[in-house]
């Protein structure tokens, strides 16, 4: 996310919609829950006040057909880069909140990246052709349909290796020297190989890796 904020390219922002699991059939406090989670990472994330403000007032007003759209529109619209929005836990999500919000996403492909944002990750543990969604409003479980045709790609984050996470380690806390342990329960590796303490390095620091 620093990354991309930090390069002239692209402004993102990353948002968490689990808050509004514990709302599976009430669309409208759902929806304007996801809004105020974006105008809390809008300011958080690039610093915008004014458009947090906004969307928060959004939140409050906009019906639930079209309020991410124009949330996640009114976004576009005033960051001077293309922006990258990341929706984290979108399989959280459940029924008509869930079909709403892919509806949503989908309408404003066209109007990327001026109006809408130029790339929405949806992240989960799920492939989103997978989706089995119980819709209240047609009384049947669904499991395709145009709501789904919105990804261009579809990607599985494996594993971490060793110096993955030392590396990330190391942007996370920006430690001059550190001890990373790492945990791996993984039934088919041997204890002798699980177990081990050893010097690594990362550009100048110094960090002891210990395996559990």
């Amino acid at each position: 996310m620093r990354e991309l904020n930090a390069s002239e390219e692209y402004a993102a922002v990353y948002i968490n919609v689990e808050v509004v699991q514990g709302l599976p059939k009430q669309i409208g406090p759902a929806l304007q829950g996801i809004l105020r989670e974006l105008a809390t990472s809008v300011q958080f994330y690039l610093g915008d006040r004014a458009l947090a403000a906004e969307i928060r007032e959004l939140a409050a007003i906009e019906a639930p057909g079209s309020a991410l759209s124009e949330g996640f529109g009114r976004l576009a619209e005033r960051s001077p880069k293309p922006v990258v929005l990341f929706i984290d836990e979108i399989d959280s999500l459940i029924g008509d909140t869930l079909i709403t919000a892919l509806h949503q996403i989908r309408a404003g492909y066209t109007k990327r990246s001026t109006g809408f944002p130029q790339s929405i990750v949806l992240c989960g543990m799920r492939d989103i052709k997978d989706y089995r969604i119980h819709a209240s409003s047609e009384k049947e479980v669904i499991t395709g349909g145009s709501c789904f045709n919105i990804k261009a790609e579809s990607l599985r984050l494996g594993d971490f290796s060793v110096a993955e996470m030392r590396e990330l380690y190391v942007q996370r806390t920006g430690a001059a020297d550190a001890h990373l342990l790492i945990f791996n329960r993984r039934p088919e590796i041997p204890w002798e190989q699980k177990i081990f303490r050893r010097e690594e390095g990362h550009e100048a620091l110094a960090i002891t890796v210990w395996g559990m």
